[in-house]
């Protein structure tokens, strides 16, 4: 069950707040651990703290919309490459990315790597595939990401910080500030009830698209 806010029954039962919810929680565990001023590359223009948190958001923001996107993107799969064989570059673009982030180690958020999981998998299992693949995977891979989400968040609820070290290597840090643990519960709990609703929405849009 969604968090409400007291807000009414028609704004919380509509997708687009389940899927908003846990932005509030990331964009402000991200604020928390880059305090760095935004810099205006080329000229090296440094942004006030204030305009810098603000950019920060809009950045967090775009992660957050793509990153479902993407997620939404891959249970297509399936239907896509049925269609053309030249769809199978998606998968294989995710991979190249994923690789090109990592090695460079940009600082970027890495989030990315859920998405080179399902492809590969989905590459191995392409053969196969009779049309609900990438449907199922995204149900598999989205679910275990999703009770790891809320495990973990139970468990730093209770100050015991488990997985530290991964949550900072997807969101491109180097470690993460003290202060920001105690925004983590919420986040990771958020973030998991937001990945199962995407699995359902997934489900429904592609579901009923191939039937």
């Amino acid at each position: 069950m969604a968090v409400s806010f007291g807000l009414a029954k028609k704004i919380i039962d509509h997708p687009t707040y389940n899927l908003g919810l846990a932005l509030p929680f990331v964009a402000a565990f991200y604020l928390l651990n880059d305090t760095e001023p935004v810099v205006l590359p080329l000229i090296g223009y440094v942004f006030s703290e204030q305009v810098s948190d603000v950019l920060k958001i809009i950045g967090v923001a775009f992660y957050y919309a793509v990153f479902l996107m993407f997620f939404v993107l891959a249970g297509a799969l399936s239907h896509m490459t049925s269609i053309s064989k030249l769809y199978f570059a998606y998968p294989i673009m995710v991979i190249v990315l994923t690789f090109v982030a990592w090695i460079t180690d940009s600082g970027a958020p890495k989030f990315n790597l859920l998405f080179t999981i399902l492809a590969v998998a989905y590459l191995v299992f392409s053969k196969v595939d009779e049309g609900n693949v990438s449907l199922l995977l995204v149900g598999a891979v989205g679910t275990l990401v999703s009770l790891l989400c809320f495990v973990a968040g139970v468990l730093w609820f209770e100050e015991h910080y488990i997985f530290q070290s991964v949550i900072a290597d997807l969101f491109g840090f180097k470690g993460l500030a003290p202060e920001s643990l105690k925004i983590g519960w919420p986040m990771l709990i958020t973030l998991g009830y937001v990945l199962y609703f995407a699995i359902f929405q997934t489900s429904e849009l592609w579901g009923d698209l191939t039937a």
